[in-house]
């Protein structure tokens, strides 16, 4: 099952619950609200989630020639996967890392860092710039930001509760609000429902082609999980799964949010053996 099956088979049976709890509560005028519900809600994600993550994820179009020589990379593995070269945006983060959104192939947007260009050589680059494309050709972006989008909403609304009833749940020694604490794992749960973990490994199987060696897909996950532990990015958890290597600690609500396959998995799946 593709991710983008797999999301709409969750905004279905969403949606349909939706209608069964309208028309359980009101009857027909309760189905008619359901449905109404639905089509919006629908509408907002697939829309919305797109928009939100361009908003986060502001960075400077890299267009023409550039120093890195970054679209004539872009360029030709977007040739050998047979789809339209994704824009391209740099982010203003020493720490190594990349990722994707985007709707459709022709909305898609790779986001790289300047760590990452500074950090990894030729090869390394090219390795990450194939698996963010193997995630853009099978549309796995789509419902990577749609499972954002959703994910993000429930962290927002436990958010709000618990800047209105911070004087009640309120402790000395706790760094997540009591509402976050409680929605972080159905957030993370949300994703896990419409993300599939073994489109990583698929992504990771393109690049290891695309850039001919498997061992240097591998060295270029070593040094971003390496990086992102020693030097984490702060990013809202929604948005973790987007990154091709997760870049939250383990520390607090931020171990549910560790939806990927682990990068020791994904380098022993490349080259049959862990550690490099």
């Amino acid at each position: 099952m593709t991710n983008p099956t797999k999301t709409f088979l969750f905004l279905a049976g969403l949606s349909t619950l939706m209608l069964l709890v309208g028309y359980g509560l009101m009857g027909r005028q309760g189905l008619l609200l359901g449905f109404s519900l639905a089509i919006s809600l629908n509408f907002f994600i697939y829309f919305y989630s797109e928009n939100r993550l361009s908003g986060i994820f502001a960075g400077r179009e890299i267009e023409g020639r550039d120093p890195w020589k970054l679209n004539t990379l872009i360029q030709k593995i977007a040739f050998e996967a047979k789809i339209p070269p994704p824009r391209l945006l740099l982010i203003p983060i020493e720490t190594p890392t990349a990722f994707s959104i985007g709707r459709t192939w022709n909305t898609a947007r790779i986001v790289v860092s300047e760590g990452l260009l500074n950090t990894l050589d030729e090869s390394e680059v090219h390795a990450v710039m194939a698996h963010e494309i193997s995630h853009i050709k099978k549309l796995d972006t789509l419902s990577f930001g749609v499972a954002s989008a959703l994910a993000g909403a429930l962290l927002s609304g436990a958010s709000l509760l618990d800047g209105v009833f911070h004087w009640i749940f309120r402790s000395r020694n706790a760094s997540t609000g009591f509402f976050t604490a409680a929605m972080a794992p159905l957030a993370a749960l949300v994703l896990r429902l419409t993300v599939q973990s073994v489109s990583d490994y698929e992504a990771d199987e393109f690049a290891a082609a695309s850039v001919g060696d498997p061992e240097i897909l591998a060295s270029s996950l070593w040094k971003l999980r390496a990086y992102a532990s020693t030097k984490p990015v702060k990013v809202p958890p929604s948005t973790a799964h987007l990154f091709v290597v997760n870049p939250l600690t383990m520390r607090g609500t931020n171990r549910y949010f560790h939806t990927q396959p682990s990068v020791e998995s994904r380098i022993e799946k490349l080259i049959g053996r862990y550690p490099i």
